[in-house]
């Protein structure tokens, strides 16, 4: 299973000291999310800028295990829905309430749950 993540659930996972690296299935990010991590790197409040520093390394440390794509467009919630609609195996992590509505009942969604536990549904 592929495993779609955008911005806001890496950095809730940095937040919760929840490990994504050790979610069940092939995790994808896009070139357009370590972007926006970049940026929060730059421009954020100290803690999200924290956040995002730690979420970075942890992105470069594991580029073995995650694959990078490229999606395209500079709106991430556009690229994920153009890069999963042909996708058969596919669960997206995301935060985002508009994301999820619009990506229900096409796909699963990984939460976390209890601030360190992952489900997928």
């Amino acid at each position: 299973m592929e495993i779609v993540l955008d911005t806001n659930f890496i950095l809730a996972c940095v937040e919760n000291k929840a490990d994504f690296i050790q979610l069940a299935g092939e995790i994808v990010i896009a070139r357009e999310v370590v972007d926006e991590l970049e940026e929060i790197r730059e421009s954020g409040d100290l803690k999200k800028r924290l956040e995002a520093e730690i979420a970075l390394k942890i992105i470069i440390n594991n580029k073995g295990i995650l694959q990078i794509v490229d999606f395209e467009d500079s709106y991430v919630d556009k690229g994920i829905i153009e890069y999963i609609k042909d996708k058969k195996d596919v669960a997206v992590g995301t935060l985002d309430k508009e994301l999820r509505k619009k990506l229900k009942g096409k796909v699963r969604f990984v939460s976390l749950v209890a601030r360190k536990k992952f489900e997928i549904s």
